[in-house]
């Protein structure tokens, strides 16, 4: 209790008080009545020494002693990992976390409450500072309790490797790979009144808007084009072939688009708006060409199959910053066609839907409002990136949505001064209510001893933005509800994995 604490510290002081006086007797010679003693001279310097340490400690809480502390009365509370399962107790996915700094210590799971799953999850951090490796840990209990499914972006193909098991049925969208199933985008448009609205979002998916709010002309005239072709590629029974033969052949596609109104946007006559309209399909025909074909015995595959029975898991990856470059636009089409899809079926088998490096695919319409109704959907997200404005440049003004719906939150380390303090914002500035207790104890009976308390009130953060900076690797505060956590975590050991990849030569 409050006052007990007081009055513990108000005796300390009568003892210290007492214990001086007598030393000081003892050094004058005295008895306690001031009675001189005979004492040898060894028993004399103990005591002068004794007496002479006690007496200054004490001169000094003459002057004002004060007694300080401080807690947090609103707001965010740091917690140990300890603390934080007890208080908790959660029965849901986990964060690694070491209980000691020691790097002997295993880490232990801090567990969410499982109805907690559907809020998301987001990691932010440098390069380096272990976004991957918490990934690894997520990805690794969800598998390994069978439950939920998992759609994974794989931008090093790292995660295939330690994890993919094609006998359970995970699929590998990847062009380059000996094994990834011939997929064609016609299957992913629904037949009847159903088909126009379909090649509308494919077309929105393979070319979006390069800033979000703003349509523009040269994003808007390719994706009405694209968007016809695709539905005559349904109507038809064509294939991705047909697809890239009528982008690729300028004789082709102005016979497709004769008797129409979108015939004046690629209209010889206007040279210029021709060739800007013409040019964005020069990056589509690229990437479609790399797609398999389907006189290759692979098994075929379809998004919108999946998403109806979610079977396995789909990893969808690339080698390599230059491959990702080249195949962002078929990536970017597969992630948000599966969004897209997942959101037809109310509450089938729960996915998990992990996106690292979020800002180095194309803007993707579909995830926004995948993320915001996922509830509906048994969706859940894992948002990997670097920094607020990196997904800022992609996103615009739908980054701070995208920023602000996960609920469990893991910060890594980030050198970026800006970022950092967003970071600091983020796990939070509690009000804190600081006590300061005075304490004024005359000597020997000069003046009367007084004690007086004040509450000072102030907002601050509870980690500050330099803390956030020089975090070491794998080391993070990892925030769930008003809660915070420090943590630390090794590498995964259970990365030991024996997919070695065969990668054949692209088309052509």
């Amino acid at each position: 209790m409050k006052g007990s604490r007081y009055y513990d510290a108000k005796c300390y002081l009568h003892y210290a008080y007492i214990a001086a006086f007598t030393a000081l007797n003892a050094y004058l010679g005295c008895d306690r009545f001031l009675v001189p003693l005979r004492p040898d001279a060894f028993t004399i310097g103990r005591f002068s020494a004794f007496g002479l340490l006690i007496f200054g400690a004490l001169v000094l809480l003459h002057r004002q002693q004060e007694k300080t502390g401080e807690t947090v009365v609103k707001g965010s509370t740091l917690l140990s990992p300890k603390a934080f399962n007890r208080t908790i107790a959660g029965d849901g996915i986990g964060i690694p976390s070491r209980l000691t700094a020691r790097p002997s210590s295993p880490p232990v799971l801090l567990r969410v409450r499982k109805p907690d799953e559907r809020k998301h999850i987001l990691i932010c951090g440098d390069t380096g500072s272990g976004k991957s490796a918490l990934q690894h840990y997520l990805l690794h209990q969800i598998l390994e309790r069978g439950e939920d499914g998992a759609v994974v972006y794989d931008p090093s193909l790292e995660f295939w490797r330690a994890h993919a098991r094609p006998e359970r049925g995970d699929v590998l969208l990847y062009p380059l790979h000996d094994h990834c199933p011939y997929w064609d985008i016609a299957s992913e448009m629904r037949g009847g009144n159903f088909t126009q609205v379909d090649a509308q979002k494919l077309a929105e998916s393979l070319i979006p808007d390069r800033e979000e709010g703003r349509t523009d002309f040269w994003d808007e005239a390719p994706r009405e084009i694209l968007s016809f072709l695709l539905m005559q590629l349904k109507a038809e029974g064509r294939g991705n072939g047909d697809l890239i033969a009528w982008l690729a052949d300028r004789e082709l596609l102005c016979q497709r688009l004769a008797g129409t109104a979108l015939a004046n946007l690629i209209d010889p006559q206007a040279p210029q708006q021709r060739a800007g309209v013409l040019s964005a399909f020069g990056k589509l025909v690229a990437v479609l060409a790399l797609l398999p074909d389907r006189d290759g015995g692979r098994n075929t595959f379809s998004i919108a199959e999946w998403s109806r029975h979610r079977r396995g898991n789909i990893f969808i990856g690339t080698q390599g910053v230059a491959e990702r470059k080249a195949l962002r636009p078929l990536i970017s089409l597969w992630l948000d066609t599966l969004f897209a899809r997942l959101m037809l079926e109310m509450e089938g088998r729960p996915v998990w839907c992990f996106v690292d490096e979020l800002p180095t695919l194309q803007r993707l319409p579909a995830l926004k409002d995948a993320i915001q109704e996922s509830r509906k959907y048994n969706l859940r997200f894992v948002l990997g990136f670097q920094g607020r404005s990196q997904l800022e440049q992609r996103y615009g003004r739908e980054a701070e949505a995208l920023m602000s719906a996960p609920d469990i939150r893991i910060f890594l380390k980030t050198s970026e001064p800006r970022a950092a303090e967003w970071i600091a914002q983020n796990i939070g500035q509690p009000r804190k209510e600081r006590e300061q207790v005075s304490f004024n104890l005359p000597l020997i009976g000069l003046g009367r001893e007084s004690l007086s308390r004040h509450t000072e009130e102030r907002t601050d953060y509870l980690v500050y933005p330099n803390e956030i900076q020089t975090l070491a690797e794998r080391e993070g505060y990892f925030c769930y509800g008003k809660y915070a956590v420090k943590i630390q975590f090794p590498y995964p050991s259970f990365l030991r994995r024996r997919n070695t990849l065969k990668v054949a030569s692209p088309p052509g």
